[in-house]
């Protein structure tokens, strides 16, 4: 009789034990998701993050079309780096 019930102790521990292992997976891999979901980026921005189409590249446009307006660079050469800033 105690054969069965430490047998049945035993069971129950593991299980919660696999139980817990799989909570704790599934919240690191729903924080995960959510982290890096693309909603959070476009809610709260880059953070931090470097990207190509970011802001970094709204500036370089900004600082392209003032030089331009000011008379610094030709319309052929206005053309020639906003394109190569957009691709």
């Amino acid at each position: 009789m105690k054969k069965t019930y430490d047998l049945i102790r035993e069971k129950i521990t593991l299980q919660r034990f696999s139980l817990g292992l799989t909570a704790v997976f599934l919240l690191v891999s729903l924080s995960a998701c959510g982290w890096h979901n693309p909603y959070y980026h476009h809610k709260y921005g880059n953070q931090g993050y470097s990207s190509e189409t970011g802001e970094d590249n709204d500036n370089a446009l900004k600082i392209l079309r003032e030089r331009y307006a000011r008379g610094e660079i030709s319309a052929d050469e206005f053309g020639r780096m906003k394109s190569e800033l957009e691709k």
